[in-house]
């Protein structure tokens, strides 16, 4: 599943400066930037030497992400052929990945030519108009084990199984805007085909073959009522998957309307289905830059 949208540390950090987010959308970086949690807003770069600082690994051993001055490397969530076979086995997501040709090498130094107009030196893809954008004024809980800031939550790292060259996440979930308008339900309902679609693609899973709606209804969402659409789907590669869209009005009133997009592999090592409804019990109303701290067991 590539990794749910959201923010993560921005690939083209300028060295010496403070640390900033940037938007993957799912697929690309888009051009949306803010300060990495708990740093004030990054002031312009005065002119002069810049360049491309080394990218330090974002997931590393049990899934810490160095979010300080480290620039983090974006999952897409994914599986491997190690399936534990069957129903029995523990449910879970997979995670972003970062194209090859736009990863620097992990001890690339600066140029030595300082670029004309002082600005980092960013690999460069247009923002995909029909991906979602991330929702502000609502966050997850980090459920223990979990990694990640309050707007996009991951866990579990491993090699992709159309790519053991890239990692995949077990588990990740993220709440953006609804792609359209009208009731919670017809939103659920629409939302979770582009969400296994967008998650589990075709060019890491083969393909999605058949799915099964495991569960819908009404549910509470930061006290609003929103309605949930969950489903078990089989890929051509394994693991197959659980995936699920809750749409629920803002919590702010403004009738707005967000969806929590969740994904996890199942799979042996991928955290249990039980951690999906604590996701969506645990939504709240705070910035999307909190890290998460609140944790639910």
């Amino acid at each position: 599943m590539t990794t749910p949208p959201g923010w993560y540390p921005d690939p083209g950090q300028i060295p010496d400066h403070p640390p900033q987010e940037r938007w993957w959308d799912g697929s690309a970086w888009t051009e949306n930037r803010r300060p990495a949690a708990g740093f004030p807003p990054v002031p312009p770069p005065p002119p002069g030497r810049a360049g491309r600082g080394p990218l330090i690994a974002g997931l590393v051993g049990a899934v810490v992400l160095v979010a300080a001055l480290a620039v983090g490397a974006v999952l897409l969530l994914g599986g491997t052929d190690d399936d534990s076979g069957g129903d029995e086995a523990r449910p879970g997501s997979s995670a972003p990945k970062i194209p090859k040709d736009k990863e620097p090498a992990p001890d690339e130094e600066p140029p030595d030519e300082e670029p004309p107009t002082g600005e980092p030196e960013l690999p460069t893809t247009p923002p995909d108009a029909d991906r979602p954008a991330p929702a502000d004024g609502v966050r997850l809980p980090k459920l223990n084990g979990w990694e990640g800031s309050g707007g996009s939550v991951m866990i579990g790292t491993y090699d992709c199984p159309g790519d053991a060259h890239e990692k995949c996440l077990r588990g990740g979930s993220s709440i953006v805007e609804a792609e359209g308008k009208g009731p919670a339900k017809e939103i659920a309902e629409t939302d979770v085909e582009r969400n296994a679609k967008s998650a589990y693609n075709a060019d890491t899973y083969g393909g999605i073959t058949s799915h099964k709606v495991i569960e819908k209804g009404k549910v509470k969402v930061a006290g609003e009522d929103g309605y949930r659409v969950r489903w078990k789907i089989k890929n051509k590669i394994k693991p197959d998957a659980y995936v699920e869209s809750v749409a629920f009005p803002h919590p702010d009133g403004s009738g707005e309307m967000l969806v929590v997009r969740s994904g996890f592999d199942i799979h042996k090592d991928a955290p249990p289905l039980s951690d999906m409804d604590k996701l969506v019990d645990g939504v709240s109303r705070g910035s999307a830059q909190d890290d998460g701290s609140r944790e639910n067991v």
